[in-house]
């Protein structure tokens, strides 16, 4: 794939990186961060392309595309979440070396969903509502 038409990318997308933090009682807390939120093309693997990639077969279950990868450099610490699903990073592939697009394979996390972060009011000490998010919620399903 040389080029990616802007039609195909008809999926939002939101890139997120674990960082570790300090918590109230000085305990390691880990948590998500959102990097980029770009559009997206993703393409499900079938079972004929996981054979051909035999050594990837047991790992990559999606292709995702972004145009544009700017300068932010994608891990196996890194994850992408799309509606409620989640996709850990397996590889990143820049085509070509020319800074157009990014190829990324991904596994799918079968066994969690994402909830976003929901709004909470909190009451200041003049009178005002303040929203503030919540942490992420991982449901897992069983």
């Amino acid at each position: 794939m040389k080029t990616v038409r802007a039609g195909m990318l008809r999926h939002v997308v939101i890139f997120q990186r674990s960082v570790e933090t300090q918590g109230v009682y000085n305990q390691v807390v880990s948590t998500w961060t959102n990097l980029l939120q770009p559009r997206a093309f993703i393409k499900p693997l079938s079972g004929a392309e996981l054979w051909v990639a035999e050594h990837l077969r047991n790992q990559v279950s999606h292709q995702v595309i972004i145009r544009d990868p700017r300068t932010i450099r994608f891990d196996g610490k890194d994850r992408i979440i799309f509606g409620t699903r989640i996709f850990d990073i397996i590889s990143v592939l820049n085509f070509e070396e020319r800074q157009m697009h990014l190829n990324i394979l991904c596994k799918e996390r079968y066994d969690e969903v994402y909830a976003a972060p929901t709004a909470k009011n909190i009451l200041t000490e003049d009178g005002f509502e303040l929203l503030t998010e919540s942490s992420e919620n991982l449901v897992t399903e069983h």
